[in-house]
C-alpha cells in the first residue's frame, strides 16, 4: 500500500483515537503519503467536534510521513436530506443566523479526495467546499419551486430560538426547473473537485 484516505470517523469521542492508530500503522506499512478528511477551518470553527478534529491533525502533523489534509465544509446532503420536511414542518431550523455555509455534496468531496491523494505538492490543507449560501435563500428556493410560502428560518443556538420571514427575492436565482425532482434542485454550481483542480483552496500546512 502507497497511499492511504483516511476517512474521519463519525463516532463521538473516538475521532482521535482511531486516527492515531490509523496513521500509526501507516506509517509501520511504509506509507509514502496520507490524504485525511477534516472539517473547513477546523483552527477558528465553534463546532462541538472541532476539536476532535484539530487533535487529530496535529496528530498527523507529528507523525512524519508527508500529508494532505482535506478539510471538508458540510455535506449538502444535510439540507437536501431534509427537502421534503421543511414545507412540512414549516420552519428550517439551523444555527448560521444571517451568516452562509459552503457545502458540496458528499460524491463532490470524494472526486476530490480520489484526486487529492495522488498529491505530491509536500504537506498542505485544502478546503473545500461549493458557493456558499444561507438558509433564508434554501427557503426560497423551497416556495419558488413548491409554489407555497416557504418555511421560516429559526436560528437556535442553545436554548435560544429567533425566527425570521423567508425572503422574496435573492440575489441570484438557483431554481434550475420546476419540473426536476425537489431533491435534485439544490446542488452547488462549483464542485469541490473543480476547486481543489483549481489549487486555490490548498496552502501549505505546518509540520
Amino acid at each position: 500500500m502507497d497511499r492511504l484516505l483516511l476517512v474521519s470517523s463519525s463516532e463521538l469521542g473516538q475521532l482521535v483515537a482511531q486516527h492515531v492508530n490509523a496513521v500509526q500503522a501507516a506509517k509501520t506499512a511504509g506509507v509514502s503519503r496520507i490524504a485525511s478528511t477534516s472539517m473547513l477551518k477546523a483552527d477558528d470553527a465553534t463546532y462541538p467536534r472541532a476539536g476532535e478534529h484539530r487533535d487529530s491533525e496535529r496528530a498527523l502533523r507529528e507523525a512524519d510521513v508527508p500529508f494532505t489534509l482535506l478539510g471538508n465544509g458540510l455535506p449538502t446532503e444535510g439540507y437536501t436530506g431534509h427537502l421534503r420536511q421543511y414545507p412540512e414542518t414549516g420552519e428550517i431550523v439551523g444555527a448560521t443566523g444571517s451568516g452562509r455555509i459552503s457545502t458540496a455534496t458528499r460524491q463532490d468531496y470524494a472526486a476530490a479526495a480520489a484526486a487529492l491523494v495522488q498529491d505530491e505538492e509536500g504537506n498542505r490543507t485544502c478546503e473545500l467546499g461549493g458557493p456558499a449560501f444561507g438558509l433564508p435563500q434554501l427557503a426560497h428556493v423551497i416556495s419558488a419551486v413548491t409554489g407555497t410560502k416557504g418555511p421560516t428560518v429559526t436560528c437556535q443556538r442553545g436554548s435560544t430560538r429567533t425566527r425570521s420571514s423567508t425572503p422574496t427575492s435573492t440575489r441570484r436565482p438557483l431554481l434550475r426547473s420546476r419540473h426536476r425532482r425537489l431533491d435534485r434542485l439544490w446542488r452547488p454550481e462549483t464542485s469541490s473537485q473543480e476547486l481543489a483542480a483549481a489549487g486555490t483552496p490548498c496552502h501549505p500546512s505546518p509540520r
